[in-house]
């Protein structure tokens, strides 16, 4: 039987999930706050210009600015910028059920950071991310899987997404656990072609991502070059070596990020889908795609991409 999925904010990661999923057999609907995007999915459907030029087009998409439209979810998925989350609440709650799963896909430390987290500071809430409180009060931390974003895209018409590269949606539990519920998103993600780890670990993924966007981001932007070229003086004098300086402190705070318990070797190991040391030791960190262990051989820090 389809999901029924929502997802809030049909810009490039949104529209490149939602569009996929819609493919592979999901019920997908879209909240959408710009008109134009808006009226041309609902007229032409959603098209995803794959690297490459190919297009695919999910028909039969809606999008609505109204919240209440499309009724309850099975999972709902927030794709809107982190800053724009608390324009959505209260109203977001309109589109769960009882078992409603949200899954968040922002840039950065998300605003359930310590819920459910299990250390010293459980359950702290983040002023700066969620002032007020009103994203926690509206968006119960039960029902998140926490989800990092490796795929690169852009808006560039109305109902047209492009998809510059990537195809990894990593996802966990909160608090670590294991659940049919979280292999249930896995394996939505698998079967709409993405490539989704199941972690025991998220928010060291979270912090391997911040990580790599802290070291290049500002190199590809003051050289427009891509993350490989800034790496290996492509993008300009010294590239690789404003690279291996930015590297350690940045590391520093992802290592107190992932709990201490992370070299650099652990770091980039993540990175190449070879595991995530959670807290306590260990490593685990299972891919699957089409019923097959998958190991990402290039991490997105290595390629040419601006995430």
């Amino acid at each position: 039987m389809a999901m029924k999925v929502c997802v809030v904010g049909a810009g490039a990661i949104g529209g490149l999930l939602g569009g996929k999923l819609a493919l592979s057999g999901e019920s997908v609907s879209f909240i959408e706050k710009h008109a134009a995007h808006r009226e041309a999915i609902n007229k032409n459907g959603l098209t995803i210009r794959k690297p490459g030029g190919k297009e695919l087009v999910a028909k039969g998409v809606k999008a609505s600015e109204d919240m209440g439209e499309p009724g309850p979810q099975d999972v709902v998925v927030i794709a809107v910028k982190a800053h724009q989350i608390s324009a959505l609440v209260p109203g977001i709650r309109k589109l769960f059920g009882k078992d409603t799963i949200v899954v968040t896909v922002q840039n950065g430390i998300p605003w359930w950071y310590f819920r459910r987290h299990g250390g010293p500071f459980d359950g702290k809430r983040l002023e700066s991310l969620d002032p007020g409180g009103a994203i926690d009060a509206s968006i119960e931390a039960e029902r998140i899987i926490g989800c990092v974003v490796y795929p690169a895209g852009e808006v560039v018409g109305p109902g047209v997404v492009k998809c510059v590269e990537g195809d990894r949606f990593p996802v966990g539990e909160l608090d670590g656990s294991k659940s049919n519920r979280l292999e249930m998103i896995s394996q939505m993600l698998i079967a709409a072609g993405f490539k989704s780890f199941v972690l025991d670990n998220i928010r060291s993924e979270i912090w391997l991502k911040a990580w790599g966007n802290l070291s290049f981001n500002p190199i590809s932007a003051l050289t427009h070059g891509t993350r490989v070229s800034g790496a290996h003086d492509g993008g300009g004098p010294g590239g690789r070596e404003q690279a291996r300086h930015k590297l350690p402190p940045h590391h520093r705070e992802a290592h107190r990020g992932c709990g201490g318990g992370g070299s650099a070797q652990d770091l980039h190991a993540a990175g190449r889908g070879g595991g995530t040391r959670p807290r306590g030791g260990g490593a685990r960190r299972r891919g699957r795609r089409a019923g097959s262990a998958h190991r990402d051989p290039d991490p997105p820090y290595r390629r040419g991409l601006r995430l």
